[in-house]
């Protein structure tokens, strides 16, 4: 029964399927509040105290104090108190350190239910793409009002709301229940759904990412090729073009595909790329000398940003948004990547951190998605699986 609602929760947290609330007449903080308490119980339940020395933890522990230090120097100023990303980070390491004590000293049990876990979640994002692109006022009528439309040309984002954390996620996704699938036919079903998905979310980030994750498994497969390999490669690519297109007129969408090859939906892509830049270049504005010492925090970063610097985007990439929100001390957190990326190498999955570096790179706060912490806290377990084999 726990490993049920273990699941349940994960599906949920991971998915952001709370902003489908209002189909059983709740509003999307009364769901998510349920996640919390409820991965808080199992987090209490299940103490363990080897889950304070992950890196997942650690680095919300080291935002949260952050945080509440820059909170009580900053608390004379005029900023409105913002406390959704603090929540939501220490939701995901109550969640994901209850999984990890469930199947403590059972990794097989817990490789199942992970791939249990992913299996759930493509099965929602497919179901949720497919409501969206074909059938798009209806899941704008059940979706949550924080849903942003991105004008005539719909990019499929569903409940990840922003098309590039979506192809991010589902990259990611992709990446790991590749990594524990074995069966060729999973795998091969797993890249083309993820390269269709990715397509019709328009996001250059994501056909970056998928190169990433496609590009070794590339290499892999044309050792020993042959005729049927060539055909399966041929029907990969194929699936791109045969997959029919959208009649509703608001739902049109820009894909990778035309954002890059059609003129007239290009247009949409250049003046992203130029939100982009301005945004950073925001952000380094923002970045003067009595920033770095004395930032805002997370707490008060989103009021001192709308009140103070009033750029119209925040700082398209997470290293930069960190270091405004917490000026010199960003390293303390940040410094936790590299015992991440060693831990990564040695396990020989540095594509999947590199994945997280790229996002990191290029995406805004992504260091407060669950996506996120389902990265860090997956390399654990892998380390922790190949120290357990060590020691044997």
């Amino acid at each position: 029964m726990e490993k049920v609602l273990n699941l349940f929760v994960g599906s949920i947290l991971l998915s952001n399927l709370y902003y489908l609330s209002p189909l059983v007449g709740l509003s999307n903080s009364t769901v998510i509040i349920f996640l919390i308490i409820t991965s808080f119980l199992g987090f209490i339940l299940r103490f363990e105290s080897s889950n304070l020395k992950l890196l997942g933890t650690k680095l919300t522990i080291r935002i949260i104090i952050l945080s509440v230090i820059l909170f009580v120097i900053n608390s004379l100023s005029d900023y409105e108190l913002n406390v959704n990303d603090i929540i939501r980070i220490a939701g995901y390491t109550f969640y994901f350190c209850w999984t990890i004590s469930i199947f403590k000293n059972k990794t097989p049990l817990l490789k199942i239910h992970l791939k249990k876990l992913l299996s759930i979640l493509f099965f929602l994002i497919v179901v949720m793409s497919f409501f969206e692109y074909y059938y798009y006022e209806i899941f704008k009528l059940i979706i949550d009002d924080e849903f942003i439309p991105y004008g005539n040309r719909r990019r499929i984002a569903v409940t990840f709301l922003d098309p590039n954390s979506f192809a991010f996620a589902i990259t990611s996704f992709a990446y790991v229940y590749i990594r524990l699938e074995k069966l060729p036919s999973k795998i091969f079903i797993t890249l083309i759904t993820t390269i269709l998905l990715v397509n019709f979310t328009g996001s250059r980030l994501g056909l970056l990412l998928f190169v990433l994750l496609f590009f070794p498994l590339l290499i892999k497969f044309l050792k020993n090729l042959n005729f049927s390999k060539i055909l399966l490669i041929i029907l990969f690519f194929s699936a791109l073009f045969f997959v029919p297109k959208s009649t509703n007129e608001d739902s049109k969408t820009a894909s990778v595909i035309e954002r890059t090859f059609d003129d007239s939906k290009s247009k949409s892509a250049s003046s992203s790329s130029d939100h982009r830049i301005e945004s950073i270049k925001a952000g380094f504005k923002a970045s003067n000398l009595s920033n770095i010492f004395i930032p805002p925090g997370n707490l008060f970063f989103r009021s001192k940003w709308d009140n103070v610097v009033k750029a119209r985007h925040y700082p398209h990439s997470t290293f930069l948004y960190m270091f405004v929100e917490y000026g010199i001390y960003v390293i303390w957190p940040l410094l936790l990547l590299v015992p991440l990326y060693k831990k990564a190498k040695r396990l020989r999955i540095s594509g999947l951190f590199s994945i997280l570096i790229l996002g990191l790179f290029l995406l805004p706060n992504l260091i407060y998605y669950s996506t996120t912490f389902f990265i860090i806290y997956y390399i654990e377990y892998e380390y922790s699986c190949y120290t357990s084999i060590i020691k044997k």
